[in-house]
């Protein structure tokens, strides 16, 4: 959306990572506004989760060296309502945040539908052998702070992790609750461009760096 794939990228060439993997939670698109579409095209793979039918048809057409989930993250296994809304990059699990998009800013519900919603936990055990992939791109329509608070379950963490910290059409940044999840995990932000924020492990990025130096 602001070039964050192609920061993404830099950073895990400078990580010493050719070819990353990654879990897109909230896929939304296999190229559309995708921070994961530029990774795949140059041989990365991974895990895309979008839990709306329609978008998901196209990204398991499109993205067939995924692993494709038509699922959601929740903090427990179970089924939830997942509004689909009229711009469907805005469709969410969150009630209020569906709402707000209604009365706020004039969008509509199209539609409600029952989703299975697995834990972050579970998709990594499950679908990534126990082990967290390189890259996490999260973009859930108010439900980011919840799967990045799950993190702390998780048996190991992304190196690098793109999120959206700033309410649709509001003035409102949330940074500081993101840092304050991340930072005790060992994350420092990386870049903030006023829609999303992107996170890397302090020690690793830094080890890279000093590495790079003394060459």
């Amino acid at each position: 959306q602001q070039c964050e794939d192609c920061i993404v990228h830099g950073m895990f060439y400078c990580l010493g990572i050719d070819k990353p993997s990654y879990i897109d939670i909230g896929a939304n698109s296999p190229y559309f506004l995708s921070n994961t579409a530029a990774l795949y095209e140059h041989g990365s793979k991974g895990v895309n989760i979008e839990p709306n039918p329609i978008l998901f048809k196209d990204i398991a057409s499109t993205r067939k060296k995924d692993t494709n989930l038509m699922i959601g993250i929740g903090t427990a296994e179970g089924t939830l309502p997942f509004y689909v809304m009229s711009a469907d990059t805005l469709s969410t699990f969150s009630e209020a945040e569906a709402k707000s998009l209604c009365t706020e800013h004039g969008y509509r519900i199209t539609k409600t539908l029952q989703v299975k919603v697995k834990t972050l936990r579970h998709v990594i055990d499950e679908y990534c052998g126990g082990v967290f992939p390189d890259f996490m791109s999260l973009d859930t329509e108010g439900l980011d702070e919840m799967i990045l608070a799950s993190l702390k379950d998780c048996p190991s963490l992304p190196k690098v992790i793109c999120t959206e910290t700033r309410e649709y059409g509001i003035n409102k940044n949330h940074i500081p609750e993101v840092c304050g999840i991340l930072e005790p995990l060992g994350y420092m932000l990386f870049l903030d461009n006023g829609l999303n924020s992107i996170f890397v492990l302090k020690t690793l990025w830094e080890s890279a760096i000093n590495a790079k130096k003394a060459r």
